[in-house]
Formats: structure tokens, C-alpha cells, sequence
């Protein structure tokens, strides 16, 4: 009695057949859902027929009816010429014991003549009792717009590239020009007037120095799988430097600085002067007093320090703020090209800070930099 008791629970916990047919329709349902969404499929291949079966989001993806895939070859007819003897080698390799799995890319053409990305991984699922392969399963997963980021990308990097070699060499080239003469008029002028050729000179120093600033951030940023190296730079000495440079190009510009130490080192690099630089001369440039004011204060932290710039200019309007780091965004009455702020943020970023920016009182904009301190020069 008791053993028939316990025969009938155990019967009684195993699913019965329409929920098992119901669970494995929930399952199905779930796999054709990712599939689809993820725009990918599962394939499974036999090795000696080369006959495939798959999920039929594999043909969808190209604009083709399942039913027109039977063999293989069905596929790999369709792909491109320049990407087919990868192709094919990736799996030779996979079959032959040369690559732990199949892993490739290639493109593929659709019902529509146009070609697909796709990224194809697989395995041997499958063997004989002697060890060789009878089935390789995988997936294939749509890889189209990434690859379309990648090469927009590339092209953007090359157009910025060429862009960069060309300003470059015609600014230097202008600079130098400008160093000439000026050391030709030296002699010319009176002693009264030697002050405004020091400042035509520094700035022209300046230049090419900036210049050769880019040329190097470019330089990194172009290499692939590389990043900015950070080092020591401090800080103050920076604010000093640009602070007095907008003192010598603005002669009515009025900038106070306010610092807790008198040199705090913080994780950048050479271009943290274009940085600062950057939202001074903005400070100035878009103020509309006849007397532009201007302070900076440093406050230094254990782990970080806060640089805040504070102008007496028309402010910034409140639906400005949240995209006033964008490319191309520029003030209301600037003529300027709307980079230097999306410069300003891009430095930021690679410094791994903050910024953001806050109404004055009683009129003007606040930019406030958090830095991270550098632990060891």
C-alpha cells in the first residue's frame, strides 16, 4: 500500500504531456523572440553531408525564404568574394584541429543585392568514436550597422587627420611669418612700443606651441587599442600662465586669481593650458562689459581639485546649458566655430573629471573643473 502510494505520488510530480508540449513552446517562443530582437540565428551543420539546418531568422536577416537554404553552399555562394577563402579557411581550420572554434566575419549578400556584416561563431558539437567531427553548431549574428560606425569612423579619422596636418602646416607657416617680421621690426621701433611686439611674439609662440600640443593628442587618440597618457601637471601654473596671456591679448580683461596653495598637481597633460585657456578667453571674448571680469578660484581636496572660473558676462540661458558642450554649439552672438567648449569637455573626459556650468550672481556663468590630484610627480 504504501509502495503504490509512493508510485502514484512519483507519477503524479512529472509533468504531463500537454505541459511538457507547453513548456517547450514557452522555450520556443523565448528563443525566436532573442533571435529576432538580437538579430542573430542559430545554425547547426553536418560535416559530411553538408547539409544545415537553422533557426529561420538566418534567412530572414538576408530577405530569403528558409526554404531556399538546404546545403552549405546555399549561404556561401552568397558571400562576398573578398571575404569567401576566410571564410572557408576560418572553418577548415576549426575542422582540422587548428582553432579551438570557428569564429569569422564576412559580408553577404541579400535578396536585394545589397551586402550584410555578419559575425559567425561555431563549434564541433558532434564526433565519431575516432575523434573526427560529424556536426558544428554556431551562431550568426548580424553585425551590419557596427560595422557601418567602424568605417564612418575610420573615414572621420582620416578626413580629421588630413585636417589637422593642413592647419598645422599652414599656421606654422603664418607664425613664422609673423616671427619674422617682428624680429625686422624691432629694430624699427621705439622703446615705448617694444611691449606690444613682445606680445605679438608670445602669442605666436603660443600658437605653434598649441599646435604642436594637438599634433600630439592627435597623434593617440588615432592609434588604435592606445589611450592619452596622464602625467603630473600643475595646475596653478597653468591658471597663471593662461591667466596672464588673456591679460596680454585683452587690455581692458581684469582676472583675479584665487588659490589655496600656490602649486597643486593634477593627473592631465600639455593640452590642460587649452583647457583653461579655453574658458578664459570664452570669459572674455562673449562678455559684454566694457570692463570683462574674471576669477578663478582652486580649491584643493585629498583627492581632487576644484577649479571654478566666474565671469560678469551676459550668462548663459538655461536651455543652453544641458548641450553647452556639444560639437557645433555656440552662444547666441558668437563667431566663433563652436569647438572650444567641445573641446573643453573632450579634455575633461580624457582626464576622467567633471564639468559643469551654473549662473552667476548677479550676472555671468561659473565653470566649474573637478581634477583628479596626481599622487606622484
Amino acid at each position: 500500500m504504501t509502495e503504490g502510494r509512493r508510485s502514484s505520488e512519483e507519477h503524479s510530480g512529472e509533468p504531463e504531456p500537454d505541459q511538457y508540449i507547453q513548456n517547450l513552446e514557452q522555450y520556443r517562443r523565448r528563443l525566436d523572440g532573442a533571435m529576432f530582437a538580437g538579430d542573430l540565428a542559430w545554425w547547426e551543420m553536418d560535416v559530411e553531408t553538408g547539409a544545415v539546418t537553422f533557426h529561420e531568422n538566418k534567412a530572414d536577416m538576408l530577405g530569403y525564404s528558409p526554404a531556399e537554404f538546404d546545403h552549405y553552399e546555399d549561404f556561401t555562394e552568397l558571400v562576398h568574394p573578398d571575404d569567401y577563402e576566410g571564410a572557408m579557411e576560418a572553418m577548415r581550420d576549426h575542422l582540422e584541429g587548428r582553432a579551438e572554434r570557428y569564429d569569422t566575419e564576412y559580408r553577404i549578400r541579400t535578396a536585394s543585392g545589397e551586402y550584410r556584416w555578419f559575425h559567425d561563431v561555431g563549434g564541433i558539437t558532434e564526433r565519431r568514436d575516432d575523434g573526427s567531427p560529424t556536426k558544428v553548431t554556431g551562431v550568426v549574428i548580424n553585425i551590419t550597422r557596427r560595422k557601418t560606425v567602424e568605417q564612418n569612423l575610420r573615414e572621420r579619422n582620416e578626413q580629421l587627420s588630413l585636417l589637422n596636418r593642413i592647419v598645422r602646416h599652414d599656421i606654422r607657416n603664418d607664425m613664422s611669418v609673423i616671427q619674422g617680421w617682428a624680429d625686422v621690426l624691432r629694430d624699427e621701433l621705439s622703446p615705448e612700443n617694444e611691449e606690444i611686439l613682445d606680445r605679438i611674439q608670445r602669442a605666436s609662440r603660443h600658437t605653434t606651441g598649441l599646435t604642436e600640443d594637438v599634433r600630439d593628442l592627435m597623434t593617440v587618440l588615432g592609434e588604435e587599442g592606445t589611450t592619452v597618457e596622464l602625467q603630473p601637471v600643475d595646475v596653478v601654473r597653468v591658471i597663471e600662465d593662461e591667466a596672464e596671456r588673456v591679460r596680454q591679448t585683452f587690455d581692458d580683461a581684469e582676472v583675479q586669481i584665487r588659490s589655496e596653495q600656490s602649486s597643486v598637481d593634477v593627473r592631465a597633460n600639455a593640452m590642460l593650458s587649452s583647457l583653461i585657456g579655453n574658458l578664459l578667453s570664452n570669459a572674455v571674448q562673449h562678455n559684454d562689459e566694457s570692463a570683462p571680469k574674471v576669477t578663478i578660484d582652486t580649491v584643493v581636496r585629498d583627492a581632487s581639485v576644484i577649479v571654478t572660473i566666474a565671469d560678469n558676462g551676459p550668462g548663459i540661458p538655461d536651455e543652453q546649458r544641458d548641450r553647452i558642450f556639444e560639437q557645433e554649439t555656440k552662444g547666441l552672438n558668437s563667431d566663433g566655430t563652436g569647438l572650444g567648449l567641445f573641446l573643453v569637455d573632450t579634455l575633461v573626459d580624457i582626464y576622467e573629471g567633471e564639468i559643469s556650468v551654473s549662473a552667476n550672481d548677479p550676472k555671468g556663468a561659473i565653470f566649474t573643473i573637478k581634477l583628479e590630484r596626481a599622487t606622484e610627480r
